[in-house]
């Protein structure tokens, strides 16, 4: 047996619904997906259970950036560099349409013109925008018979950060926090 708490606040409707997959001697899972999934994210099938929470890793940065006066580049190692320009429209309800001009660059959006702020242009580079396979993840999870299965399963599991819990039949249990956590030069400390 296997009890799991995902860590996430009450919905009013839920976002999680349970699913039973049968494919008959192929696949036999349950378990609770998200609407559209193809796949049980947290459940079991006849070998192994397994549930999800959420781990605290730092896979959120900040950058400074220099950027020309147009607003068209940015230097990175010396080299001025295109920013991605996008335009996005904003429909408010009952109301206007807001149009933003949003700036990225390799790392990823400027920030600091949302909040006003006056020194530098601050980018963000979150990890969760970099490309991972969740979905093969959780379809390698539904069919997983043990441990080793589960292991391969998870090691692409990398844009949501989480602890990921493990029981068997054999009355095995583990854990496996699979998350993208950036590599960054230290300073010392």
């Amino acid at each position: 047996m296997l009890a799991n708490d995902m860590h996430l606040g009450l919905f009013a409707p839920g976002i999680w619904y349970q699913m039973h997959l049968v494919v008959e001697g192929k696949l036999n899972v349950t378990g609770l997906v998200l609407p559209g999934q193809p796949a049980v994210i947290a459940g079991h099938n006849d070998s192994i259970a397994w549930g999800m929470t959420n781990v605290m890793v730092d896979d959120l940065d900040f950058y400074f950036e220099t950027i020309n006066e147009d607003s068209t580049k940015y230097l990175f190692n010396g080299e001025w560099k295109d920013l991605i320009i996008k335009n996005e429209k904003i429909v408010i309800k009952g109301g206007e349409e807001v149009e933003k001009r949003i700036l990225f660059t390799h790392r990823g959006p400027i920030v600091s013109q949302f909040k006003d702020v006056k020194e530098k242009p601050i980018s963000i580079h979150w990890l969760g925008n970099e490309m991972s396979n969740e979905i093969r993840t959780v379809y390698k999870l539904n069919r997983a018979k043990n441990w080793s299965d589960f292991r391969d399963a998870v090691k692409t599991f990398k844009s949501v950060s989480q602890n990921i819990v493990y029981a068997d039949a054999a009355g095995n249990i583990g854990l496996q926090t699979s998350a993208g956590v950036p590599i960054c030069k230290g300073n010392g400390i």
